[in-house]
């Protein structure tokens, strides 16, 4: 019991982490660049489509975003978990 409700503290502390970290991204310069580059081919692509092709796509964006996220949390976790064991290591020197 008591390791789920730190194993639960620490998966919220993680993606509070994560949300601050993703909204700094969404300010920075390079990424409002990708950001509008991609949001016009995006709808270059949808509005070149026929209907049926157009809901296909969004569908596909959707999936790409729900695996990015995946990917992201996994990114997370594993340098958390990196700099715990560098921690650990520097102060068993």
């Amino acid at each position: 019991m008591v390791e789920n409700v730190f194993t639960k503290d620490v998966g919220d502390f993680m993606f509070k982490r994560m949300e601050r970290s993703g909204t700094k991204a969404m300010h920075d310069p390079r990424y409002c660049e990708l950001s509008r580059e991609s949001d016009k081919i995006y709808a270059e692509i949808k509005s070149a489509l026929p209907e049926e092709l157009q809901q296909k796509l969004i569908e596909l964006n959707d999936l790409h975003t729900g695996m990015l996220a995946i990917e992201c949390e996994f990114d997370y976790r594993q340098g958390f978990s990196d700099a715990v064991k560098l921690i650990v290591q520097m102060l068993s020197l």
